[in-house]
């Protein structure tokens, strides 16, 4: 790591009394959708996600960051949502999948049933760039796992359509990555993944 890569990742660190707040960007082509995709208008530099109809789904799969610090298990995922056009919808977190990596290619999933979904958050004209909210702190996500995240569009009034030009993982960071029993520091250490160890 160059002194110019910590550099770049520092901007994304927030310092607060109690830990450090990480932000992870998210472009709309790492996220799927039951819904359409478009060319961004307002000279928004991507191609966004497009809900116009009631159930349609973005999932936005979010591997846990390495230097997840598992005693806060602060984790919160976002998606940045503006109406382009018609009266209003709204977005919400409906479900979330968890599972980890098992030996070399299993991956196995579960709901993760003590989610509560929050109230759906209305996109509107008065929505310039919001922020719709699933908040995943306390569920006891592990480094190295993995979440899944729908979010559904509903209560589409006056034709609206809500474009999801990006998303955000918010999380608290230990600043270094490593397993619980195996830092990956050792000098005849020669493996990369210190998760499954």
């Amino acid at each position: 790591m160059t002194p110019a890569n910590v550099l770049e990742q520092l901007q994304w660190t927030r310092v607060g009394h109690n830990g450090f707040n990480k932000q992870i960007p998210l472009a709309p082509n790492s996220m799927a959708t039951t819904g359409t995709r478009a060319t961004a208008s307002n000279s928004l530099p991507a191609d966004v996600i497009v809900l116009d109809a009631n159930g349609e789904d973005v999932i936005v799969a979010v591997p846990i960051p390495l230097d997840y610090d598992l005693e806060s298990d602060l984790l919160d995922v976002s998606l940045v949502v503006r109406l382009e056009s018609g009266t209003s919808l709204t977005v919400q977190p409906t479900a979330v999948t968890a599972g980890s990596i098992l030996g070399a290619t299993v991956l196995d999933l579960a709901n993760v049933g003590t989610f509560t979904p929050p109230t759906a958050t209305l996109v509107n004209a008065a929505l310039d760039m919001g922020y719709v909210q699933a908040n995943l702190s306390g569920l006891n996500f592990r480094a190295g796992s993995f979440v899944f995240v729908n979010f559904a569009a509903a209560s589409v009034t006056g034709s609206g359509i809500g474009h999801v030009v990006a998303g955000l993982i918010t999380y608290r960071s230990t600043l270094v990555a490593f397993a619980e029993d195996n830092r990956g520091n050792a000098d005849d250490d020669t493996s990369t993944n210190h998760l499954n160890s």
